[in-house]
Parts: C-alpha cells; structure tokens; sequence
C-alpha cells in the first residue's frame, strides 16, 4: 500500500510540475486534430462537388428525354383518343 501511494504522490507531483508544459501539448494536439479534421471534411466536399457536377449532364439528357418521351406519348394517345371518339 505504501508504494501505490508513494507513487500516486510521484505521479502528483511530476504533473503539478510539468502541468504548462502538459497544457500546452494537448493545446497544440487538439488544433493539429482540429486543422486535419477541417482538412478532410473540405476534402469530402469537393468530391461531392465534382460528383455532382459529373452526374448533372447525364441527369439534364434524361430529364430531356423523359420530357421528349412524355410528349411523345400524350401525342399518341390523343390522336388514338380522336381517332376512337365518334
């Protein structure tokens, strides 16, 4: 028991001493962290960005299309509604 507490007043002490130095370590890991994570995530969003740009063309042919393919379609139906109709 004495030398779990002769080592818990060593431990006490040594950061009592260097408890400055302890500060500002963890001060200057915590902005690293900070800058890497504001890294990444402006990473992520311009993959996102050039994603979305990449998929924008193909999306506005489709959409022109489906239009072309709905005209198309109603066309149809009301000259076969006209054609039926008496």
């Amino acid at each position: 028991m004495r030398g779990f507490f002769a080592g818990f007043v060593t431990g006490a002490l040594v950061v009592w001493f260097f408890r400055d130095d302890i500060q500002a370590y963890l001060d200057e890991q915590t902005r690293l962290a900070r800058v890497g994570a504001a890294d990444r995530l402006h990473a992520v969003g311009e993959t996102a960005d050039h994603a979305f740009d990449r998929a924008a063309g193909p999306l506005r042919r489709a959409e022109e299309m489906l239009d072309h393919g709905k005209a198309q379609v109603s066309d149809t139906l009301r000259s076969a509604e006209r054609t039926i109709r008496p």
